[in-house]
């Protein structure tokens, strides 16, 4: 398995691009009012556009991944991020900025629907959990390592070396893909059976093991894709619940945090940007070594019972937000707070509701509806992203940051409800054992 955590480590370099143009933003809105008039509404369009184009591309991802193939779309993905970082690098106005990351935006959308697809259609069924969340170890380790380098530029207060540090992952991307198989189940639906059997050889040797890995992947080809009008009843169940995780795991508001972590923080009292993205820098580790508990976990103790779990505890923190604001008086006493409740509830977002929005859709649905399934929910995802890196700007300067945080806490109490309710466990079942159960 040492070839299949390579591949995985090598593809999810997308996730660290990801991650990072989502962070990165963060530290740029600092300093990108020294060159830009930038006002709340300007903002929320600067921050907003990342989701905005991933919403628009993860609407026809799964029909374009299903139709040319994960990997094809994977090199789409890295020609995305390349051409957005360079368009904002070199911006002469907000509005090319805007542009370029409306660009990334797309290679976002594609990135976080094909590569935990492509993941889970290549591992194992006893360490899937571990494969797949590598991609969200990736993201998080982004989203750190862009909190990190803008806190060294932040000495320089060059925003457009904040951007341009995102071209080196993405042309080492690019450059990997190349070494990369196509998924032997997208490949056996397709009935390409030569070259399934080429790509199952790349990943299990070339004495394939008769295995009941091998023979669940090889049951897909007798699937055939269909299109969204010819779907049944219980697909469609299914691509309600994908619809619903996409939503409700976003809407605990972790990009709320993730995009505003240095405003909230001066909001609440931190004087100087620097300060406040030095502080942030404790948020970003927290949100990378979540992800990398959760990929050790999630396979021992299952998906259901940590998203579940985790869940309880980000409720509390957005409760004990809203308390902190209307409490503490003292400006640095509640910056102290803000801090650590920050702290703690990205911590429980990394092991319960960031791995559910990327593995659980993966999961759930059967091959024939999995690239559209797949498009659902994480287009649900990205919509609930728009929604919150749009309007919380403005939530700020309206009803302020304790009440924000109070309707996140109450939507995150109906999404336990939701999760409770309609998510099975999917832990060491295969691909092929979970359509048949779903």
């Amino acid at each position: 398995m040492k070839k299949l955590t390579l591949i995985a480590v090598a593809c999810s370099i997308s996730g660290l691009l990801f991650g990072f143009d989502a962070g990165v933003i963060s530290g740029v809105l600092v300093y990108l009012k020294n060159d830009f008039t930038i006002t709340s509404y300007t903002e929320g369009f600067i921050v907003g556009a990342l989701p905005i184009g991933a919403l628009f591309s993860a609407l026809f991802a799964g029909q374009v991944m299903d139709y040319f193939g994960r990997r094809a779309v994977l090199f789409l993905t890295a020609a995305l991020y390349l051409i957005g970082t360079l368009l904002c690098t070199f911006a002469l106005g907000f509005e090319y900025i805007v542009a370029g990351r409306i660009f990334i935006g797309i290679g976002v959308g594609l990135s976080s629907t094909v590569t935990p697809l492509y993941l889970s259609e290549l591992a194992p069924k006893y360490m899937r959990g571990k494969i797949v969340t590598l991609y969200l170890i990736s993201v998080n380790t982004g989203i750190f390592f862009s909190y990190l380098s803008n806190y060294f530029i932040s000495h320089f207060e060059s925003w457009r070396l904040m951007f341009f540090i995102a071209v080196v992952p993405a042309i080492i991307l690019f450059t990997c893909l190349w070494f990369l198989p196509e998924s032997p189940r997208w490949l056996y639906m397709r009935h390409r059976f030569a070259q399934a059997e080429q790509a199952l050889k790349t990943l299990y040797g070339k004495n394939l093991p008769k295995t009941d890995d091998i023979k669940d992947i090889q049951l897909n080809q007798q699937e055939k894709r269909v299109k969204l009008s010819q779907i049944n009843a219980q697909q469609k169940r299914l691509l309600f619940i994908g619809f619903g995780i996409g939503v409700f795991t976003q809407a605990v508001g972790i990009n709320a945090i993730i995009y505003y972590a240095p405003t909230i923080l001066m909001h609440s009292g931190v004087v100087s940007g620097n300060s406040a993205i030095l502080a942030s820098l404790l948020i970003g580790f927290t949100v990378m070594v979540s992800a990398v508990l959760a990929s050790f976990k999630l396979d021992q103790f299952g998906r259901r019972t940590m998203l579940l779990n985790g869940l309880i505890g980000i409720i509390v923190c957005l409760f004990m937000m809203f308390i902190a604001y209307n409490v503490i008086t003292s400006q640095t006493v509640l910056a102290w707070a803000i801090l650590l409740l920050s702290v703690i509830y990205v911590f429980f977002q990394g092991i319960s509701v960031g791995p559910a929005c990327f593995l659980l859709p993966a999961e759930i649905f059967p091959i024939a509806i999995r690239g559209i399934g797949m498009s659902i929910s994480v287009a649900a995802n990205w919509l609930t992203n728009i929604l919150v890196s749009f309007f919380f700007p403005t939530m700020l300067s309206t009803i302020g940051a304790g009440n924000a945080f109070l309707c996140f806490a109450v939507i995150s109490c109906v999404g336990w409800v939701f999760f409770n309710r309609y998510v099975l466990e999917t832990n060491k079942i295969s691909l092929e054992e979970i359509a048949a159960k779903a």
